[in-house]
C-alpha cells in the first residue's frame, strides 16, 4: 500500500526554503523548484536522523537509492537520472525530498511498497506529490535544517564515485548532519554558522559555532569560538602574541574587520567525528552542550588547562565505518571562494559574515565599535 499524507495542510515549499545566506546550498534548489514548477514529494520524520531516514525509505521503495549519483550542490540523481532527490537534517527532524520526472512510471518507483503501519512504527510521514507544495510539517523540518550529504551515510559513499562518461561536478563540503541536529535553540547566522548567548547582563558571553571560514588559519570547520574584543592588528600582536595555539587545543586568532581593526577570538576546532552518523538527535545535542560547558569553564580559567579537550572531558565518538572505496568529500572551488570572503570577519552578535569595508553587521545591525 502506498503511504498517504497524514492530511497536514499543504504549503508552498519555496516559502520554506529561504536560504540563510548567499552561500547556502538551498539557493539553487529553491530557484529550481519555483522556476521549473517542479512536483515535490517528501518522506520526513521529527525523530529519525537523516542517517536513519535514508536507508529506511530506501528499503520501502522500488528504486534503489544506492545506485544514485551526485549531481551538484547536494542534489543527487536516481540511477536513471530522471528523478532528483536530496537529504535534509536539522533540529526539527529529517526529510528526503524527491523531485519526480514527468514519467509516472518513474515516480511510482519512489512510492512506498510497505504496509501503512510501517509509518507509525517508525515515525515516518509522507507528503504526496504536488506542484511546488508539501506538508507544512515537512517544510518546517527543511526550513529549520539544511541540506546534508547522503554520501556520508554508511552504505551510500558510492554516490560520489566517478562514473565513466558522466560529467563530474566538485563535491560540495556540506556541514555534518549531526551538527545541524544539535543546533536547536541556537540563532542561525550565515550558512553553517550559529550563535548563542550564555548568561545575562555583564556576564553574558556570545558563543559561535560552525563554519566560520578559518581554514586558512589551520582551523577546519566546525569551529566553536568566543569573541573577546575588537582591536587593531599591532595591539593584538603586542597583547596576545599573534595567532597561535594555546592550551588544550584552543587557538587565539584575529579576524580582519577592515579599516585596520579585527575581532580577537578564542577558537576551538571540533572534530567532525563528533557528529558521525549512528547517534541519536539527543546524543548530538548533549555533545554540543558538553563542549560549550568545557569551553566556558576553560575560558574562565584563562585556558590554563593541561588536557586536550577531545582526549579527556569530551572524547570524540568514532565514526561509523564507510565503504573502503568511498572517497571523502572535498571542498569545491566555489566553496573555497566563499571561505576567502568569510575569513574577513564574523559578527560577534549573530555570526553573520561582514564585508571588510563595513563597520557594522548587515544582518543584525551590530556596530563593530
Amino acid at each position: 500500500m502506498v503511504g498517504l499524507s497524514d492530511g497536514k495542510r499543504a504549503v508552498d515549499v519555496y516559502d520554506y526554503l529561504e536560504p540563510a545566506s548567499d552561500d547556502d546550498p538551498k539557493v539553487g534548489l529553491r530557484r529550481h523548484i519555483r522556476d521549473a514548477q517542479r512536483t515535490v514529494m517528501v518522506y520526513y520524520s521529527s525523530t529519525l536522523t537523516s542517517a536513519q531516514l535514508l536507508p529506511l525509505v530506501d528499503s520501502l521503495i522500488e528504486e534503489d537509492l544506492t545506485r544514485s549519483r551526485y549531481m551538484v550542490e547536494g542534489i543527487v540523481a536516481s540511477g536513471s537520472a530522471e528523478v532528483a532527490w536530496m537529504l535534509f537534517d536539522g533540529p526539527a527532524g529529517s526529510a528526503l525530498m524527491i523531485l519526480p520526472s514527468k514519467d509516472p512510471q518513474a515516480t511510482l518507483r519512489f512510492l512506498c511498497r510497505g504496509a501503512a503501519d510501517v509509518f507509525s512504527q517508525h515515525d515516518l510521514h509522507f507528503s504526496s506529490p504536488r506542484t511546488v507544495m508539501a506538508d507544512r510539517d515537512a517544510c518546517e523540518i527543511m526550513r529549520a535544517g539544511g541540506l546534508v550529504a547522503p554520501w556520508e551515510v554508511p552504505g551510500y559513499g558510492q554516490l560520489v564515485q566517478h562514473v565513466e562518461g558522466v560529467e563530474e561536478y566538485p563535491v560540495i563540503d556540506l556541514m555534518p548532519a549531526g551538527f545541524l541536529c544539535a543546533m536547536g535553540g541556537w540563532e542561525r547566522g550565515s550558512y553553517g554558522c550559529y550563535t548563542t548567548v550564555i548568561g545575562e547582563g555583564d556576564a553574558a558571553q556570545t558563543v559561535m559555532f560552525g563554519d566560520q571560514g578559518l581554514e586558512s588559519m589551520g582551523l577546519p570547520s566546525p569551529v566553536m569560538s568566543m569573541p573577546v574584543e575588537i582591536t587593531d592588528r599591532d595591539s593584538y600582536v603586542a597583547r596576545y602574541g599573534g595567532d597561535h595555539v594555546i592550551n588544550g587545543g584552543y587557538h587565539i586568532v584575529w579576524a580582519d574587520a577592515g579599516d585596520g581593526e579585527g575581532i580577537v577570538q578564542f577558537a576551538l576546532p571540533v572534530p567532525r567525528s563528533c557528529f558521525a552518523p549512528g547517534q541519536s538527535r539527543d546524543q548530538y545535542r548533549r555533545i554540543v552542550e558538553d563542549i560549550v560547558q568545557r569551553f566556558l569553564a576553560d575560558g574562565r580559567n584563562g585556558f590554563r588547562t593541561d588536557s586536550q579537550v577531545f582526549s579527556a572531558t569530551v572524547p570524540a565518538p568514532q565514526p561509523v565505518s564507510q565503504p573502503t572505496a568511498s572517497p571523502q568529500p572535498t571542498a569545491s572551488p566555489q566553496r573555497a571562494n566563499r571561505r576567502n570572503v568569510a575569513e574577513k570577519v564574523v559578527c560577534p552578535r549573530c555570526g553573520g559574515r561582514i564585508p571588510a569595508n563595513r563597520r557594522f553587521c548587515t544582518q543584525c545591525g551590530a556596530k563593530l565599535r
